[in-house]
């Protein structure tokens, strides 16, 4: 959220078009004092891509369509961090605290994407896309904040240090074929096979110039979504739809499975509504429910002296209400 689509008819064998949206996102937040303060306290990714793009009609049945996509990202990534605390004379360390750590990061980044669509019938339509990798460094910077105590009055006494800081990571492709087909005047029948390479982040690590390197082990897999749905047609103002996907996370070990990302696979359960009141005019209504399979973590990041292990499970669900409008000039 939000997204718009806007397409232009050239002539019989050429368009346009420009897409804007919001292909990757996520946000977890704990209790500043949560057990896993040290894994993550809050870890938080938007992303806005603008896609312009252009069709062809190559044959009678077959369209290519082609785009390039800007893409840009923020990152806020915030937990605890042990602090260590040196003598003040010596250097040698007396002592540790807790720190609060920072780091934002942003970037843009450039790919493409291309499709085919072919329609052996005027009912029947069958799509292949592909969306390329886009690999962003970001940039931007890291906050530290303790607190220790004064050597010269004994008070507490607030510290704040600050660095340049760095991240590189490549965000999946997509590829995904799609079907539909229209069995009468009043149902349709629609699915989708989708495979995201999520392999391309096998770890996140923020380089800081002058405050240690943080990283996250992630090891995620490529993953594949399967969903089913049909649409009935009601009257010729009304259209009622449903569906059911299966989504398989890119998450697959309990020893890999972060607390800024504790995820699982998941079933999507969805009912709509369309309701057409003027001829070019179209509004969709639409819930979806998200069953997420039960989630055990028992992650160590790969430094349990630094980090502690983090070990339990999570269970989680989803509520998804979904506003679409769509007019033709």
């Amino acid at each position: 959220v939000p997204n718009l689509y806007t397409s232009y008819k050239i002539n019989a064998k050429r368009a346009v078009g420009l897409g804007i949206s919001v292909p990757f996102g996520l946000k977890t937040e704990y209790d500043d004092n949560w057990i896993g303060r040290y894994h993550s306290r809050s870890f938080d990714i938007k992303t806005i891509n603008i896609n312009p793009s252009v069709a062809f009609k190559l044959t009678q049945g077959v369209s290519l369509g082609l785009g390039l996509n800007v893409q840009h990202i923020q990152a806020t990534y915030k937990k605890a961090t042990p602090v260590p605390i040196p003598h003040p004379i010596t250097g040698q360390i007396i002592g540790v605290t807790t720190g609060d750590v920072k780091t934002k990061v942003s970037n843009t980044g450039v790919g493409f994407n291309v499709g085919l669509l072919f329609e052996p019938s005027e009912d029947t339509r069958i799509g292949i896309s592909y969306r390329s990798r886009i690999k962003h460094k970001a940039k931007g910077d890291t906050d530290l904040d303790f607190t220790v105590l004064n050597p010269a009055t004994g008070a507490p006494m607030s510290v704040h240090r600050s660095s340049d800081a760095s991240a590189t990571v490549s965000l999946p492709d997509l590829a995904i074929l799609s079907g539909y087909t229209r069995l009468n005047d009043k149902w349709e029948l629609l699915g989708d096979i989708s495979w995201t390479g999520w392999s391309s982040i096998p770890e996140l690590t923020i380089e800081n110039k002058t405050l240690p390197t943080a990283s996250l082990n992630l090891r995620f897999k490529d993953s594949w979504r399967v969903a089913v749905g049909a649409n009935y047609q009601l009257n010729d103002s009304w259209k009622l739809k449903g569906g059911l996907a299966w989504d398989q996370s890119p998450v697959r070990s309990t020893e890999n499975r972060p607390a800024s990302l504790p995820d699982k696979d998941r079933f999507w359960l969805s009912v709509g509504v369309q309701y057409k009141p003027a001829t070019n005019t179209t509004i969709d209504v639409a819930y979806t429910h998200l069953f997420a399979s039960k989630a055990k973590v028992n992650n160590t990041n790969d430094d349990i002296a630094k980090y502690g292990r983090l070990s339990g499970s999570y269970k989680a669900d989803a509520n998804v209400i979904g506003i679409q409008v769509s007019h033709r000039f």
